[in-house]
């Protein structure tokens, strides 16, 4: 953070109403000759914003560490051995390993799979997980009802599955959403 950027960030901080109130309050009371108090006023609200803003910087380096730390991976099979990469490096064609408690990745077409449950909520809204298994032949859908796809942002509720990236990013079927 830049000192231009951290000056404006601290003028954000500081717009708030009730900082904007003890201003023009300070100001009132230094016409009538209430210098003190003006600068009381003025070093409350300097400290205020000061502290408010030190919190905010704080916070912020903070979640911008847990966040490094946390990187959702995905177990990915490149070059005939596992490996966990950062989801954002699954490209089309990775064979990917699914697990319980697992967020899939990306779009994905099932090769293999054990008594595979996955929470779809969030395309189908649907509250019950959905079985999957892999049909090996031509899709009969291409949507979450399809038995042997798996789409980005469900979670893997139980059984284990490999399956082939068909789509990643804005090209997924919630991308589109």
């Amino acid at each position: 953070m830049g000192l231009r950027s951290e000056v404006v960030e601290f003028l954000r901080v500081s717009a708030n109403p009730l900082v904007l109130i003890l201003l023009v309050a300070g100001t009132a009371s230094a016409f009538p000759g209430e210098v003190t108090d003006a600068l009381i006023i003025g070093c409350i609200v300097f400290l205020s914003a000061g502290i408010n803003f030190w919190q905010t910087f704080r916070s912020e380096r903070a979640v911008k560490r847990l966040q490094a730390q946390v990187a959702p991976t995905a177990t990915v099979r490149p070059d005939g051995a596992w490996v966990e990469l950062p989801r954002r490096q699954v490209v089309v064609g990775d064979v990917v390993r699914l697990s319980a408690g697992d967020l899939v990745p990306a779009d994905v077409r099932l090769i293999e799979a054990a008594d595979l449950h996955v929470r779809q909520a969030a395309l189908t809204g649907e509250s019950l997980p959905a079985e999957k298994t892999p049909t090996g032949g031509k899709l009969a859908s291409t949507g979450p009802d399809s038995p042997d796809l798996v789409f980005l942002r469900t979670s893997v509720v139980s059984g284990t599955a490999n399956a082939v990236v068909f789509a990643t990013g804005h090209s997924t079927a919630f991308g589109e959403h």
